[in-house]
């Protein structure tokens, strides 16, 4: 075996044994997976954008319309000068909340 031939084959040797070292996310395989599998993007839905979505997001925007649903049935509900500021507080409260659990589960699932 030449010197060329096996300068080559160690250095994909080192190339195979880095590129098994180097740890791949578990979510960037999955996302990967996905968007190789997808190749019709008109069958795109919004199931499919929500499930992509991560969980920090998806959970703070369902925070927030909850929120905004309470405080809205706050404002309905009582007829006093400080009931927006109470619905303020409460969307905001319930966003944040959101983002809390949706960090949580992305920590699990990393």
């Amino acid at each position: 075996m030449s010197n060329d031939d096996e300068a080559q084959r160690l250095q994909r040797l080192r190339e195979q044994q880095i590129s098994k070292r180097i740890p791949v996310i578990k979510s960037d395989k999955q996302l990967s997976r996905v968007a190789t599998r997808r190749k019709d993007w008109s069958k795109y839905t919004l199931a499919d954008a929500l499930r992509d979505m991560p969980a920090k997001w998806l959970y703070m925007f369902v925070g927030f319309i909850v929120g905004l649903l309470v405080g809205i049935a706050v404002l309905w509900a009582v007829k006093a000068f400080w009931a927006p500021y109470i619905a303020i507080i409460i969307v905001t409260f319930f966003t944040l909340v959101g983002r809390v659990f949706g960090l949580a589960e992305d920590w699990r699932h990393e």
